[in-house]
């Protein structure tokens, strides 16, 4: 699954909050939201199954 995405871009995203980067933090957000839908839709995909 996608789960090493999105432990990466939100690690990446959480240590420029630590920095007080707020603007990096808006240029990041994207990414870490389409990493968490990935995780999801594939979550998702698996709880479909019979």
């Amino acid at each position: 699954m996608a789960f090493t995405r999105l432990y990466a871009s939100s690690h990446d995203i959480t240590e420029v909050l630590r920095g007080k980067d707020l603007e990096g933090a808006r240029q990041m957000i994207e990414k870490v939201g389409e990493d968490y839908n990935t995780v999801i839709a594939g979550i998702e995909k698996l709880l479909a199954q019979p």
